[in-house]
């Protein structure tokens, strides 16, 4: 997994508090626990079975609350 550097958020008041991170929901065997997940330009091109599983990652992996 791999940090991305989001320039705009390094002056932000949300520094301290935010990272960025990026991940392969396909490859990475578990994502690592956070508070928010976002998904983009992901599900639209996949089946059903691949759907499910990254959002079963997803849901494993998200912190409670």
């Amino acid at each position: 997994m791999a940090t991305l550097p989001v320039h705009s958020w390094s002056k932000s008041r949300f520094d301290e508090r935010t990272s960025l991170h990026v991940a392969d929901s396909f490859a990475d065997d578990e994502l690592p626990a956070a508070d928010v997940y976002v998904l983009v330009h992901i599900l639209n091109d996949r089946g059903l079975d691949d759907k499910r599983a990254v959002l079963a990652k997803v849901s494993e992996a998200v912190d409670p609350g």
